[in-house]
């Protein structure tokens, strides 16, 4: 997990798409997780999820 929330950044969870079936279930809570496949800078490059909408940290 990489924390860029303070940062003005994101909050990433760096993993493939096998990670759906543990983050899809915070749908219910109305936390939102996006996939990318490419992840992003603070992944470096690495498949990642990050989290939508702001939270407090």
């Amino acid at each position: 997990m990489i924390d860029k929330r303070k940062a003005g950044g994101a909050l990433w969870v760096v993993g493939g798409w096998e990670l759906n079936e543990i983050l899809f279930p915070l749908k219910e809570h109305k936390i939102y997780f996006r996939f990318s496949k490419k992840g992003g800078r603070s992944t470096k490059k690495r498949p990642a999820w990050f989290l939508l909408g702001k939270y407090g940290d």
